[in-house]
C-alpha cells in the first residue's frame, strides 16, 4: 500500500475537518433556521464566496446562455430532494446518526443506480452485497427508530420518519 506524501497530510485533515463538522454545523442550524431555508441559504453562500475567490484569483468564469436553464433547475432540485429531506430529517435524527445513515447508504444508492442503468450487471453475490449492508443499518439503528424521545412525546415516530428521510437524500 502506497502512503500518500507527507505534504498532502495536512489538506487531508482540514478536508476531514471540515466534513465531519458539516454535520454538527447542520443539526445545530436546524435547530435555529428553517431546514429549507437553511439549506439554500448555505449553498447560496457558499457559491458567493467562491464567486468571489475566483474574482479575486482573477479567474475566468465562463456560462453560456444554454447553460443557465439547467443550472437553476439542477441547482433547485439538488436544495429541494436532496438537501431538503436531509436537513428536515436532522431536526429530529442525531448529526452522528444522520452522518453515518446517509454516507452508508449511499453506496446502496449507487449500486442501485448503477443496475437500472445498466452500467453494473445484477448478480446474487450484488443482491446479497446490498442486502446485508442494509441489514446492518437496521440492526445498528432500528432501536433508535422506535425509542421516542422527549421531543417526540406528542408526536411519536419523527426519529424514524427523520431518519427516513435522511435515507431518501441518500438516493438522490
Amino acid at each position: 500500500m502506497q502512503m500518500a506524501p507527507s505534504s498532502n497530510l495536512p489538506s487531508f485533515a482540514i478536508l476531514c475537518l471540515i466534513w465531519g463538522s458539516t454535520w454538527i454545523a447542520i443539526k445545530v442550524g436546524v435547530a435555529a433556521v428553517p431546514p429549507l431555508f437553511f439549506a439554500g441559504s448555505r449553498f447560496t453562500v457558499a457559491g458567493a464566496l467562491l464567486l468571489l475567490l475566483a474574482v479575486l484569483r482573477r479567474e475566468t468564469i465562463h456560462l453560456e446562455n444554454r447553460d443557465v436553464p439547467r443550472l437553476l433547475v439542477s441547482s433547485l432540485l439538488m436544495i429541494s430532494l436532496c438537501y431538503g429531506p436531509l436537513f428536515w430529517g436532522m431536526q429530529y435524527v442525531n448529526s452522528g446518526t444522520a452522518a453515518v445513515l446517509e454516507l452508508s447508504l449511499t453506496p446502496v444508492a449507487l449500486m442501485t443506480f448503477a443496475i437500472l442503468f445498466r452500467q453494473e450487471p445484477w448478480t446474487p453475490q450484488t443482491g446479497w452485497a446490498v442486502a446485508v449492508g442494509v441489514l446492518g443499518l437496521v440492526v445498528l439503528y432500528g432501536p433508535d427508530a422506535l425509542a421516542v424521545s422527549e421531543r417526540e412525546a406528542e408526536n411519536p415516530g419523527l426519529t424514524l420518519l427523520g431518519m427516513v428521510a435522511i435515507s431518501v437524500a441518500a438516493f438522490v
